[in-house]
């Protein structure tokens, strides 16, 4: 399972700031550059958190 995966299906690795890195990292390796909005809808991620 990959780190958007657990983010996505709200598994825990207990390195919560890893996983939403990782996730923000690993979409960006595929869709860089992208905006805001877009990292908020490819990682299913909160705005402020994205942000």
């Amino acid at each position: 399972m990959d780190s958007i995966e657990v983010i996505s299906s709200g598994g825990k690795s207990g390195v919560g700031v890893l996983d939403k890195s990782v996730a923000i990292l690993a979409f960006l390796s595929g869709y860089s550059p992208a905006t805001l909005a877009e990292v908020v809808d490819g990682t299913r991620l909160p705005r402020p958190t994205a942000h």
